[in-house]
C-alpha cells in the first residue's frame, strides 16, 4: 500500500493546502428522518410532523444558505454545493441562484429520508439519474460530480456514475488526496470528504460545540495540513449544512474561519470539479 502522507503533489500556484467548502443542499420526503433534534419526539404523538425537525431544516432556504453565500461573496470564494434531487425539484430558483454565482451544483441522492444502501439494483440507478435530471432540469447543465446520502455508497455506485458521465465521486474518507477509481476501463477521481471531523452535523448536533469551539477546531485541522504542506501539499474539506452553520453565531465563526483562511499565503480554495480537472490534468498517465 502506497504511502500517500509522503506524496509530493504540486498544486497551482504553490499551494501547501487545498481547502474544498461542501454545502450540503438537502430535501426529505418524511419529516421526521435522520436527524437528531434538542428535544425527542413523543412517542404518543398523534401526527408523524415533527415541526421541530421541519422548521429547522427549512432554515436553510429561508435564511442560513443566503448568509453563508452572501460571506463567500464578500471574500469571493467558490464552492461546491451537493443537492439532493429533491431539493432540487422543490427550490430551483435557490439552486438556479446557486449556480449563477459561481458555485458548483453536484449530486447527493434524490432523498435524504433514503439512504442508497437501501435499494435494490435499478432503484439505486433510478436514484441517480432522477437526482441528475432534477438538477439538470433547475440549471440547464448535468452535474458531473457526486457525494451519497451521508456519503455513503453501494459497491454499485460508482459505476453508475461513470455510466451518467461523473468524473468525480466523493464518497471517500480514507485519504487527504485525490485518487483514481478504475470502472470498467474508464476512470472516476475519488476526492475524499470528511463526514466525523471537519463537518458541521458532528460539531455542532452531535458534539454540540460552541461557534468558538468550532472554530478552534478548524483552525487546528486547518494548520496541522498547512505546516504539513509545506514538504506534503494536502486537501481539506469542510462539509457544512447551512441550516446548522447558517444560523448568525455559526456564520460567525465560518466567517473567522474563512478570514483566517485567505490571510495565509499558499492556499488554494477550490470546487471540487477544479480539483477533478487539475487532477485529471496532471495526473493521468
Amino acid at each position: 500500500m502506497q504511502k500517500r502522507l509522503y506524496e509530493k503533489v504540486d498544486w497551482p500556484n504553490k499551494a501547501r493546502i487545498v481547502l474544498s467548502l461542501v454545502f450540503n443542499i438537502e430535501a426529505w420526503s418524511l419529516d421526521q428522518s435522520l436527524l437528531p433534534v434538542y428535544s425527542p419526539f413523543p412517542s404518543n404523538a398523534k401526527t408523524q410532523m415533527d415541526s421541530n425537525v421541519v422548521n429547522d431544516r427549512e432554515y436553510a432556504q429561508k435564511v442560513g444558505l443566503w448568509r453563508l453565500l452572501d460571506i463567500l461573496d464578500y471574500y469571493n470564494i467558490k464552492m461546491t454545493a451537493v443537492v439532493s434531487g429533491l431539493a432540487a425539484e422543490r427550490y430551483p430558483q435557490m439552486i438556479k441562484e446557486i449556480d449563477e454565482r459561481g458555485h458548483e451544483i453536484a449530486g447527493h441522492s434524490y432523498d435524504q429520508s433514503r439512504h442508497l444502501v437501501t435499494l435494490e439494483p435499478e432503484e439505486e440507478k433510478e436514484d441517480i439519474k432522477k437526482t441528475i435530471s432534477a438538477i439538470e432540469k433547475a440549471i440547464h447543465k448535468k452535474p458531473i460530480g457526486w457525494m451519497s446520502q451521508a456519503a455513503r455508497c453501494t459497491e454499485r455506485t460508482a459505476e453508475i456514475l461513470v455510466q451518467n458521465g461523473m468524473i468525480w465521486h466523493s464518497d471517500y474518507l480514507d485519504d487527504d488526496l485525490p485518487y483514481f477509481v478504475r470502472v470498467n476501463k474508464k476512470t472516476l477521481l475519488a476526492i475524499p470528504y470528511d463526514c466525523f471531523i471537519s463537518n458541521d452535523l458532528p460539531i455542532y448536533i452531535k458534539q454540540q460545540r460552541t461557534a468558538e469551539e468550532a472554530l478552534k477546531l478548524l483552525i487546528y485541522e486547518f494548520d496541522a495540513l498547512y505546516e504539513e504542506g509545506q514538504k506534503y501539499p494536502k486537501i481539506m474539506s469542510y462539509g457544512i449544512h447551512p441550516y446548522i452553520t447558517g444560523r448568525p453565531g455559526r456564520a460567525k465563526a465560518f466567517k473567522e474561519f474563512i478570514e483566517y483562511v485567505t490571510k495565509r499565503p499558499n492556499v488554494w480554495v477550490a470546487k471540487r470539479i477544479e480539483i477533478a480537472e487539475w487532477w485529471f490534468k496532471n495526473h493521468s498517465k
